[in-house]
């Protein structure tokens, strides 16, 4: 895995770990109150680490949300996705619900959601949820997804100054936390750079970036 890969895994993973609600209205679009817990992503396979499983209470019912962050389609994915879930529904014995979140706008075609296999007559296919992040662009600027304000600039079409500064923005406003707010502000300073010229940012937004080293 590239340095680069590595860095942007890490900072979703810090988003979901630290604003476990917003993903779950993002993935399964729902006002119910929802119980989250954050289950060890380490399963008894060798060399097979989920990004993030959620285990969560709605009522008395109880169910895994098993979430993949993937910045383009990979042909091996469906099956991957297909042996997560198979993994982790056997591990934890609930039933287990896997979705990718692309994160960067492609202008190719749309990814398949399913995993399939025939042979002779038999078929099996499993499907798992697929959300694009970027068309939900409009909620996160109105504020309805605070834990994803720094990934703006990910998911729009313009790469520039202006889409940084309006993140900026938007994490002052929404955090209030000091140090979750620093931390939001490290990963939107972090993904600029992957558009703009580093010395194009604030001599103070660079140093941002060593916070979560």
């Amino acid at each position: 895995m590239s340095a680069e890969k590595a860095s942007l895994d890490l900072n979703f993973k810090y988003l979901a770990r630290n604003y476990s609600e917003d993903f779950l209205k993002l993935v399964l679009n729902s006002s119910e109150p929802l119980r989250i817990h954050h289950e060890d992503k380490e399963l008894n396979i060798p060399q097979l680490r989920a990004d993030n499983i959620y285990i969560v209470e709605q009522g008395t019912k109880r169910f895994v949300l098993h979430l993949e962050f993937q910045l383009e389609h990979r042909k091996d994915l469906p099956q991957r996705m297909f042996q997560y879930n198979a993994l982790i529904e056997a591990s934890l014995r609930l039933p287990t619900y896997s979705v990718i979140i692309y994160l960067e706008r492609k202008r190719q075609l749309p990814p398949p959601n399913a995993y399939q296999k025939t042979q002779f007559n038999l078929s099996h296919t499993f499907t798992y949820s697929v959300v694009r992040l970027w068309e939900h662009l409009p909620r996160i600027r109105k504020g309805e997804l605070p834990g994803l304000a720094p990934v703006l600039i990910l998911l729009t079409e313009e790469k520039s100054l202006d889409v940084y500064r309006e993140t900026k923005a938007l994490i002052k406003k929404l955090e209030a936390d000091p140090e979750k707010r620093d931390a939001q502000l490290a990963i939107a300073a972090a993904l600029a750079g992957r558009y703009l010229d580093i010395s194009e940012l604030p001599k103070e937004d660079i140093q941002m970036l060593q916070i979560l080293d």
